[in-house]
């Protein structure tokens, strides 16, 4: 009796710990794409800023783009919050945080 616990024990276990790896893998690729896509998307600051526009007058846009230090944030904060995203996920430490800054990005 006591041997058919343990083995339906250990089952179960094994069970469980295998959902748990297939959820977490599931996590991290997730973790990142989305740091890719971060990094894709910060890739479009890059270059003429007229091509990329939604609107054809450049003045139009301007009110997005922050320069107070000579060159936008955004053209800094996707690639960053791509690769903190990216990072944080591989190495499983501050992944929550990585995701609320690439999230307000």
């Amino acid at each position: 009796m006591p041997k058919r616990w343990i083995s339906r024990g250990l089952r179960a276990y094994a069970e469980r710990t295998s959902r748990e790896d297939e959820a977490l893998d599931g996590l991290k690729n997730m973790g990142y794409l989305l740091g890719f896509n971060s990094i894709f998307m910060g890739s479009f600051f890059y270059g003429n800023e007229k091509f990329f526009a939604w609107t054809k007058e450049a003045t139009m846009v301007e009110w997005w783009h922050i320069r107070p230090l000579g060159f936008a944030f955004w053209d800094v904060l996707f690639p960053i919050s791509g690769l903190w995203l990216m990072l944080s996920t591989f190495i499983l430490k501050g992944v929550t945080k990585a995701h609320y800054f690439a999230s307000a990005v």
